[in-house]
């Protein structure tokens, strides 16, 4: 998800069975537990989602001294109160200040990020000028985005580290551009990025599809996809050595429709995330969608971490693409869990 810390109004408040002090509110579909009457439907407030590390000065003057987790008392989990999650905090907004603003740094707030293993680290190299970061936002804080009307492609969220492997066409032939979610990283031969284009191949294979596809002289073409497997994250999927899943191709900053994508993944012979549904939006199979064991083994041998839904032709709301995803309970709730990027 993007991380920021944004002014939301409430969307609705509903009561928790048993409980006489405490009720949840709601930021779109993420519940907050709260104190019962503290807050009313449309109030404007500033939503912490979870993974937040608040400064010490907020977190006493929002009264959490001792209440948040990590070893520095600082940091936002989703908990579970009288049975009820609750996923993020918030507090009421800054006088003039106004929905949908954009107060992270107002509030000096950070992203939770894990202290990342050695494979995954490298000497880094200067982004090229096409790199952006990829980044998908929850479908919780985005109702109504899509409709029945929206034909999509639902697939699943594989839990791993994100990867771009691209090539850009020049006068005298191609440069190759290894990258992780963050970084662009240089050849080594220790860096799990750089072993899985050696594994896959893919210097050369999307250097065929850049062939094949007809690229011009400045143009780039980008695999996207996840690594995922033992020594990736704590979700596996039984894979005992680091394997990949595509999931976007992207010519300069257009990414194929579904149907395009999957025709070249199925041409380079590249995996791609499992499908689990293709048709008409719908909220309940969303749900059934983001729920459930995981497709990657074809053994549904843990949770899912959820699933991913887009158009199955590309589609943009405003400057944004029409993607959104949807994370499980389940998978925000697990003991012991990794969040390496």
């Amino acid at each position: 998800m993007s991380f920021a810390i944004k002014n939301y109004r409430i969307s609705r408040i509903e009561p928790i069975s048993g409980a006489d002090s405490i009720e949840t509110s709601y930021i779109g579909d993420w519940p907050i537990v709260v104190r019962k009457g503290e807050y009313s439907v449309n109030d404007l407030v500033s939503y912490f989602p979870y993974d937040s590390i608040l400064p010490d000065s907020l977190i006493e003057r929002m009264g959490l001294t001792g209440k948040l987790s990590g070893s520095k008392k600082n940091r936002i989990k989703p908990v579970r109160l009288r049975g009820q999650s609750s996923i993020g905090l918030i507090c009421k907004a800054p006088i003039d200040s106004i929905e949908g603003e954009d107060l992270t740094s107002f509030y000096g707030v950070t992203k939770y990020e894990e202290v990342i293993p050695v494979q995954f680290a490298g000497q880094m190299r200067q982004h090229p000028p096409f790199w952006t970061k990829y980044d998908i936002d929850n479908i919780r804080g985005n109702k109504g985005m899509f409709s029945s009307s929206d034909l999509v492609v639902i697939t699943e969220k594989i839990h791993g580290t994100c990867s771009d492997y691209s090539v850009e066409k020049t006068i005298d032939g191609y440069n190759f551009f290894v990258s992780s979610k963050n970084v662009t990283l240089q050849p080594s031969e220790s860096n799990i990025y750089w072993n899985i284009a050696r594994k896959y191949n893919f210097e050369q294979l999307l250097v065929q599809l850049a062939e094949f596809y007809n690229i011009k002289v400045g143009d780039v073409l980008s695999l996207k996809g996840e690594i995922y497997g033992v020594g990736v994250q704590d979700l596996t999927y039984g894979a005992r050595t680091p394997q990949f899943a595509a999931f976007d191709i992207k010519h300069n900053s257009d990414y194929f429709i579904y149907p395009t994508f999957k025709y070249y993944c199925i041409y380079i012979n590249i995996p791609t995330v499992p499908v689990l549904y293709e048709g008409s939006f719908n909220e309940e199979i969303l749900k059934s969608c983001t729920n459930g064991k995981e497709q990657v083994s074809g053994k549904e041998l843990h949770i899912r971490e959820g699933c991913v839904v887009k158009t199955f032709i590309e589609q943009r709301v405003g400057v944004d693409r029409k993607v959104l995803k949807s994370v499980s309970d389940d998978y925000l709730f697990r003991k012991g869990g990794t969040e390496f990027n």
